[in-house]
């Protein structure tokens, strides 16, 4: 499977799972399992950027180039999730991913760095992590750290779902660390509370499949430099335009 085929299968579930947010509006008997498919999508666009940091030519460019498009996603992210407009948050998802590649690029100049600094590398990755909590990015610290260990697995797969697989069930972690110190703290029985959209994120465990499938390959590549310009970018702005399509069609036409 080529990377280009990857991409795809992320749009279509990141697709999915947005018309899914908005099932309560007449279809919601379908809005759980169209939630679960787009849980796919996030790793395989965290494993992309690892697979591109790799790949690219201008590390720097890659990162300015995401950096842009979460100014632009951003605006459309607000209307069609929340129904009002804001160019002053930082909440869509390539938020995520810049800090993500960010970490990675920092991470890798200090542990090259020959010196003592190489020993503190893992530093930018956790403030990255930190400000993509605090600040409220899609998935947050945890989006970041899985790109971070997506990016140091490399093409070793058994690396590579071990960073999937917690992934998926870290909101389970994440319940059973705080049910044991409430137990040990608190002297209260030991419990383990999940949400039901916390469980759903153990879909995530699903995006395993095309990852592991994917041989590193572009796929189809035009030989026109400029329809080659086209399909990159197509799928940069995917992103940004369907959920301003999404927001238009539901907050004008739906909700009522």
């Amino acid at each position: 499977m080529s990377t280009l085929v990857l991409k795809l299968i992320a749009c279509l579930a990141m697709l999915i799972d947005h018309i899914g947010y908005f099932s309560r509006f007449g279809f919601a008997q379908y809005g759980d399992i169209m939630r679960a498919v787009g849980r796919i999508a996030f790793p395989i666009y965290c494993y992309l950027i690892a697979f591109g940091y790799r790949k690219t030519s201008n590390k720097y460019r890659y990162l300015v180039r995401l950096l842009v498009l979460g100014i632009i996603s951003e605006a459309p992210y607000h209307y069609c999730f929340l129904g009002r407009v804001s160019f002053f948050s930082f909440n869509n998802v390539y938020y995520t991913l810049s800090l993500g590649l960010l970490g990675l690029i920092l991470f890798d100049l200090m542990l090259k760095s020959g010196n003592v600094i190489k020993y503190l590398s893992p530093l930018p990755v956790a403030l990255a992590s930190f400000t993509a909590q605090h600040l409220g990015t899609d998935y947050g610290a945890e989006g970041v750290l899985l790109i971070f260990f997506f990016y140091l697995a490399g093409s070793n797969k058994p690396a590579l779902s071990a960073s999937c697989l917690v992934f998926a069930a870290r909101k389970y972690i994440i319940a059973a660390g705080n049910g044991l110190w409430r137990s040990l703290v608190g002297s209260r029985p030991l419990s383990l509370t999940v949400k039901p959209w916390e469980r759903m994120q153990l879909f995530a465990a699903l995006a395993l499949v095309p990852i592991l499938l994917c041989n590193g390959r572009r796929g189809y590549t035009p030989k026109s430099p400029a329809a080659q310009k086209v399909i990159q970018y197509s799928f940069y702005l995917f992103y940004p335009v369907h959920i301003l399509i999404l927001g238009l069609i539901f907050r004008n036409f739906i909700i009522k």
